[in-house]
């Protein structure tokens, strides 16, 4: 088995910027997300490919670097940290 790192945008097929550098389409990597999409549709309505579990933070998105904190303490791991929207706060 090999395994290979390439961004998500590829797999559009189409040419994109990541971190101001220019790069050019991948045909492959489209073709490789098309037949990455049936198989992880398929998965998930078998139920065999399930989300992370999520955890609801406090604060909306003015809590964000408390979650941040936590990771970079080893406090979060195998849960998603979620932050609302509707629940900021925002400072008049």
């Amino acid at each position: 088995m090999q395994s290979t790192f390439f961004l998500g945008y590829s797999m559009t097929g189409e040419a994109y910027i990541f971190e101001g550098e220019h790069i050019e389409a991948q045909p492959e990597d489209f073709v490789f997300g098309s037949k990455f999409y049936q198989i992880a549709e398929s998965l998930w309505a078998q139920g065999k490919w399930t989300p992370h579990p999520q955890r609801i933070e406090e604060g909306g998105l003015l809590g964000i670097n408390d979650g941040l904190q936590q990771m970079r303490e080893s406090k979060v791991s195998g849960e998603k940290l979620v932050y609302r929207v509707e629940d900021t706060a925002w400072p008049n």
